[in-house]
């Protein structure tokens, strides 16, 4: 081989060595780190409930029994839940601060303002145990439904580089919400 192209062999060789930081940055640049609630952005994003429509299923109307055996009228035993506990909002609408660690096959979200299993979550890329979780440079999202509701969430970096949250939840037989809130990164 001639010196000349041992030499640009040599560059060429040393460039990919060192490597060329990528033109796109990956998922775990972009998301990973700590966030914390913007306040006033998020306020922002807030949508006012419509006065004449209402998130209940049926407004008014009572169920009773006695001894576990409805009455007539009562409403019937498959319009209510399985639990008696109602549904909690996501743990990303009820914390303040938000660490993300982006991983090869799961999205680690925790909560440091919440205590016990909501203070961490673990979304595994694909379909597991319901929840269907994906991810990309530009964003993460999940979809999930339970007996009482369908719930999707949606992060994503704004032009202004911080970072929004969409969570949608739709109760069975309600009005669908939309829920947004806004993070800066600490």
């Amino acid at each position: 081989m001639n010196p000349r192209r041992r030499r640009i062999s040599s560059w060429v060789l040393l460039l990919l060595v060192w490597g060329v930081s990528p033109v796109w940055p990956d998922a775990a640049s972009v998301f990973g780190g700590r966030w914390v609630v913007n306040a006033v952005e998020s306020d922002l994003l807030r949508e006012d409930l419509d006065a004449r429509t209402t998130l209940i299923q049926n407004p008014g109307r009572m169920s009773a029994s006695v001894m576990g055996i409805p009455l007539p009228g009562g409403g019937s035993a498959s319009s209510r839940s399985h639990s008696q506990l109602s549904a909690r909002d996501p743990a990303v609408l009820r914390s303040e601060i938000m660490h993300i660690d982006v991983g090869t096959k799961e999205v680690r979200l925790s909560f440091p303002g919440l205590s016990g299993p909501e203070a961490l979550e673990v979304m595994v890329k694909g379909d597991f145990r319901g929840r269907k979780t994906s991810w990309s440079r530009s964003k993460i999202q999940q979809k999930y439904k339970t007996t009482e509701r369908k719930v999707q969430k949606h992060w994503s970096i704004r032009a202004d580089g911080r970072l929004l949250v969409v969570v949608e939840i739709k109760p069975k037989g309600g009005k669908k919400r939309t829920l947004s809130r806004v993070f800066d990164r600490a």
